[in-house]
């Protein structure tokens, strides 16, 4: 397994991370709120939990835990390019983080730009389901939920 590590997110990475967004990210930041930069420092702000993770010491990704109250949450990630050298580990990763997600919120909302199929694929896979889909800033957008077994 490559050298990941998941640490707790400080406000360096939101610029580290919105000048090297995956392109797709990139898009789907800059639909909902303006600029990649705006995006990852307002999830960033908002946050219960908040984490990075690393690649052999460099940041790749961000995601992080939007308590709505007691029982529901919103669930967020961005990351770069490099994201697709741990394909494996991160389909592992996330399984687990959402274990961990759905341990405490029965509820999980997850907000997804219609364009990103790839991340609609990989919701399906971890259990989402997915909702209608709406505008937001002229854009198509699908809201994905996870319920507690």
């Amino acid at each position: 397994m490559p050298a990941i590590t998941i640490r707790e997110s400080i406000p360096e990475d939101v610029a580290i991370l919105a000048g090297s967004l995956r392109e797709e990210d990139n898009k789907e930041a800059s639909a909902q709120w303006g600029s990649a930069l705006f995006a990852i420092q307002k999830s960033y702000d908002v946050s219960k939990d908040r984490f990075t993770m690393d690649l052999r010491g460099k940041p790749i990704a961000m995601f992080g835990l939007v308590e709505n109250d007691k029982d529901t949450a919103n669930i967020w990630l961005l990351g770069t390019p490099d994201l697709a050298k741990i394909k494996k580990s991160f389909i592992i990763l996330s399984v687990e983080i959402i274990k961990e997600f759905l341990a405490e919120y029965p509820t999980l909302w997850a907000q997804v730009d219609r364009r990103y199929q790839k991340t609609f694929r990989w919701l399906k896979w971890l259990g989402a389901i997915e909702q209608p889909t709406y505008k937001l800033n002229g854009v198509d957008f699908n809201n994905f939920v996870f319920r507690r077994a």
